[in-house]
């Protein structure tokens, strides 16, 4: 960092120089915020790309220079925005992601993780887990919102608790008139993601024409921030990045592997008769005590490093507990999950009979048995489901929909309404997904998926029961 005059400059290594203003800085130098250096962008995909190891720190000053670029002069007017509203905005795009767990969505999505005796437990028995794996921690902007309004370094130096608020209401979508710089079809994360996660790999996918898109904005009737026509390639290239981003990172096998593996083994543990002893948070209560307090500056990486390494010693005294160890010892040595099949397909929603769930209707039956056959244990399997789409087609919640439909499903709807890349048209701005002459109208409303089953050896290396299981399982597919 430079000294110039009253503000600061950050030298970033995708923005180039990113000149801070008195409040921006004081923000940064905030505890609350420093403890973003300890949090890693892209969870566990060091262990694959070693120099993945950039930080939400450097993401979220990073979303805040492109939201000095689209609030430059020559666009201010045009968005009909005065100075309180600029300063609101540059704060929530420095701090949208400020309430991220250790190890970004990995632990934040940890209720969800579905263990492997969950799959094979018959529709409509006791689940003994079921009740944990319904205590689904908070989504990382509601956490935000926590540490905006119980973090008093923080709130001090946004200014006050009212500013504090408006920020917060920026970032989680509350805001009508300013969220939509935030979550829009702009998506300021996603560009700066794309670019950094692309620039600390080493691969050219995710390398956006981000300066063409900012230099082609347009603001619609409805307020919300869209592209020219002429921007159509440098859009389209924009959302594709995404996927192949996807593809190629976010789900490398040995990350994902690993991934998978950490959750596991903290949701195992989370449910142990040694819980305590981890101090995992046991729900959503325990997460917000957390946010809300001192507690918050050790909730880092090396928080979720800890208890890893103690999981290598784990005392094994049940059932439930006895591949804890495995797990534990399969991240603190590297030794990944061998995959044994993989599985990608795309699909339109219409039909429930494919290859994929082919793949995951044979897991359940055959699991047992296989486990058996090779003298392992079911736990040891561990099944993936990912998917993603390209871009959704633009569906909005009709006004005779509005009586029946829930509160929080039209919120989402509204949300998703926001974040779909628009094209400005006339007045007037349409989904890029609506255009037929584009390519992502082509793949507007298919998910593309990826279903994958790992095994896990721990330290042990046994290519002939590798070899075995991925016999047996090779037609798993086969409708």
């Amino acid at each position: 960092m430079a000294l110039s005059g009253k503000n600061k400059i950050i030298v970033d290594s995708v923005h180039g120089d990113i000149h801070l203003d008195e409040i921006e800085w004081e923000v940064i130098d905030t505890p609350s915020f420093q403890r973003l250096r300890n949090i890693k962008q892209l969870q566990m995909s060091h262990l694959t790309y070693p120099n993945a190891i950039h930080t939400r720190f450097a993401h979220c000053i990073g979303v805040l220079a492109i939201m000095k670029k689209i609030l430059a002069p020559k666009n201010v007017e045009k968005l009909g925005l005065d100075k309180e509203e600029q300063i609101c905005l540059k704060l929530a795009s420095l701090l949208h992601d400020v309430g991220h767990y250790p190890y970004s969505h990995l632990v934040e999505r940890l209720g969800k993780t579905k263990l492997t005796e969950e799959y094979l437990t018959p529709p409509g028995s006791i689940n003994p887990t079921k009740e944990l794996a319904e205590l689904d921690y908070p989504e990382h902007d509601i956490t935000g919102q926590l540490i905006l309004k119980h973090q008093k370094d923080l709130s001090d130096a946004i200014g006050n608790a009212d500013r504090a608020k408006k920020v917060a209401d920026i970032f989680t979508g509350s805001d009508a008139k300013l969220s939509p710089f935030v979550t829009s079809s702009m998506d300021l994360d996603r560009m700066d993601y794309l670019l950094r996660d692309s620039f600390a790999t080493g691969v050219p996918y995710g390398r956006i024409d981000i300066n063409y898109l900012l230099n082609n904005i347009e603001i619609d009737d409805e307020k919300l921030v869209c592209f020219s026509e002429k921007a159509i390639p440098a859009a389209e290239q924009f959302l594709l990045a995404r996927f192949f981003m996807h593809k190629t990172v976010y789900w490398h096998k040995t990350t994902c592997g690993m991934e998978e593996i950490c959750c596991h083994l903290l949701k195992r543990l989370r449910s142990s008769s040694k819980a305590m002893e981890y101090k995992i948070p046991s729900n959503s209560a325990r997460i917000q005590e957390i946010f809300s307090s001192s507690e918050l500056l050790v909730f880092t990486d090396a928080y979720i490093d800890q208890i890893i390494q103690k999981a290598v010693n784990h005392v094994v005294d049940s059932n439930s507990d006895r591949v804890i160890p495995l797990l534990a010892k399969s991240i603190v040595y590297r030794k990944p999950p061998q995959l044994l099949k993989e599985v990608a397909f795309w699909h339109d929603g219409n039909g429930k009979n494919h290859s994929g769930s082919a793949f995951l209707r044979n897991f359940k039956d055959n699991i047992n048995s296989l486990a058996k056959d090779v003298g392992l244990v079911p736990e040891q399997f561990i099944f993936s489901e990912k998917s993603t789409r390209i871009e959704k087609s633009e569906e909005l919640v009709s006004a005779k929909d509005l009586k029946t439909i829930k509160p929080d499903k039209i919120e989402k709807s509204e949300r998703e309404h926001r974040e779909i890349v628009k094209i400005f048209n006339g007045n007037k701005s349409e989904s890029l997904a609506m255009r037929p002459e584009s390519i992502i109208y082509k793949f507007a409303n298919h998910s593309f998926n990826l279903y994958r089953l790992y095994i896990v050896l721990g330290t042990e290396d046994n290519p002939e029961i590798i070899h075995k299981l991925r016999v047996k399982v090779r037609d798993w597919h086969n409708i």
